[in-house]
């Protein structure tokens, strides 16, 4: 009887599930053409399931932020705010500025002390034998 049920949904599994893995598991952060081939499947096999709550409408409303390319825009910009958030939040704060402004003292000191060295072309070097 599993077998049965099994080999029924084999068409509906077979378009949900990761190719490489055999895994019905979905990550978020997937390449979005992968979410486009696996997400209007599993919204259909859902619809099959029934409206036991809300996944079917919620995996609608997905799919089509998907089609739109809306769902792209979203993922980039958490992807960036993973790598830069905390920047961000600095910038907000005001202590990126404060910490701008110290680096750049710091680097207008580094100059000084730079200036008062020779340039490497007009120093005199003589052979010594």
């Amino acid at each position: 009887m599993g077998r049965g049920a099994l080999d029924a949904a084999w068409p509906w599994l077979k378009a949900i599930r990761d190719d490489e893995r055999r895994s019905l598991h979905l990550l978020w952060s997937e390449d979005v053409t992968v979410l486009r081939k696996r997400v209007p499947a599993l919204v259909a096999f859902l619809s099959r399931l029934g409206a036991a709550n809300d996944a079917e409408t919620r995996g609608q409303t997905l799919a089509a932020s998907l089609a739109s390319g809306r769902f792209e825009v979203l993922q980039a910009a958490a992807r960036l705010y993973t790598a830069h958030g905390k920047d961000a939040e600095r910038k907000w704060r005001g202590d990126l500025e404060k910490d701008i402004d110290a680096m750049r003292k710091e680097a207008s000191g580094l100059v000084a002390v730079l200036k008062k060295f020779p340039e490497p072309n007009r120093l005199d070097v003589r052979e010594t034998a």
